[in-house]
């Protein structure tokens, strides 16, 4: 309802009175008024517009946060309370912890990190999947953070000094049969090769050579003649 009276316009709108609520005052003019109508019937779609935005751009970066979770290799660990998964390098690292004495020099940590992820290699090739399902109990004391980070920390940078690297005969990954005790009671692993050839690998060796200055690289070809390194993508 308009009343025109002096130039003057009163508005009555969804049966509440404008200027008497101070909305409208009796020095606004025709212009601002319906500027002031304009503003409340826009707002509701410039709202709805500026959410359904906020909306696609959340949408977005939750599909490219799953998209790069998928293009990182997972390990679903299988514990007694359920199932673990997490990356392939942080379970590499704690499988090296579990396998590899503590007194090990760092080249030799090295030379088995890449041994144990060429192992994982091997499954996740024969999966055809970037997940897959281990039997893994002795990871529960590293669940929500182990106790001693420090005692973690070499291993953690062997595996990341040779982030992705594995040992491959025959374009193939080489494959750990069995772990076996030498005549002094010491733990060798024992690898066969993609192509037939048997390759074994003592720690106590491994341990020696890099104390004599032998780099991770130089222990694997002492051990693993006739194969190569590759990157595991």
């Amino acid at each position: 309802m308009y009343k025109c009276k002096d130039n003057r316009i009163d508005i009555d709108y969804v049966g509440c009175r404008m200027k008497n609520n101070g909305i409208v005052s009796k020095k606004s003019n025709r212009r601002d008024a319906l500027s002031f109508l304009l503003f409340v019937f826009l707002l509701p779609y410039v709202c709805a517009c500026l959410w359904g935005h906020v909306g696609e751009q959340t949408a977005k970066l939750k599909e490219e946060g799953k998209k790069g979770q998928q293009d990182v290799r997972m390990v679903e660990a299988a514990l007694s309370w359920g199932v673990w998964e997490l990356p392939m390098e942080e379970y590499l690292t704690y499988l090296l912890f579990l396998v590899v004495p503590k007194e090990s020099g760092e080249e030799a940590l090295k030379a088995q990190a890449v041994l144990l992820r060429t192992e994982l290699a091997a499954r996740y090739t024969e999966q055809e999947d970037k997940v897959i399902f281990l039997e893994a109990e002795e990871l529960s004391q590293f669940y929500g953070g182990y106790k001693d980070a420090e005692e973690l920390a070499a291993y953690r940078r062997a595996v990341t000094a040779t982030a992705g690297t594995i040992l491959t005969c025959g374009g193939e990954p080489v494959r750990a049969s069995s772990l076996r005790l030498t005549e002094e009671g010491e733990k060798s692993f024992y690898y066969v090769a993609a192509g037939g050839q048997d390759f074994v690998m003592d720690l106590k060796e491994a341990e020696r050579l890099a104390q004599a200055g032998k780099s991770w690289k130089e222990i694997l070809a002492y051990f693993f003649f006739e194969t190569e390194l590759a990157n595991f993508e």
